[in-house]
């Protein structure tokens, strides 16, 4: 395995460990902070990061919850198109810790309107 390939295994296992420690009320908080969000808008995780601190959501499981909430059709990964080229879209993260890093943009979808 190439060692990007091993980085990326490492990352999405962390994450699901993370969001294994998640309770319902986590979930819960979650979802009813991105469905606070109007459909078609962009956001990032890091504009609910007052919400979800709020209610307890531990900042290291909020990676995996909007993995779900996107597989649930509340959100799907911001892109943009640029001669037939598709450019996910990021925005420099707002945390304390980030040093620069960019954040995945979402855009609010309704999931009755998956294909």
């Amino acid at each position: 395995m190439s060692a990007p390939a091993a980085a990326l295994a490492l990352k999405v296992e962390g994450q699901a460990l993370a969001g294994r420690r998640a309770t319902p009320a986590h979930r819960a908080a979650f979802v009813a902070a991105v469905r606070a969000i109007p459909v078609g808008r962009l956001f990032t995780v890091n504009e609910l990061r007052a919400q979800l601190d709020d209610a307890g959501v531990p900042p290291a499981a909020r990676a995996s919850l909007m993995a779900a909430a996107a597989r649930e059709g509340l959100a799907e990964r911001a892109v943009e198109v640029h001669d037939g080229v598709v450019y996910e879209l990021k925005r420099p993260s707002s945390g304390r810790s980030a040093r620069g890093a960019d954040v995945t943009a979402w855009r609010r979808t309704d999931p009755r309107e998956r294909t």
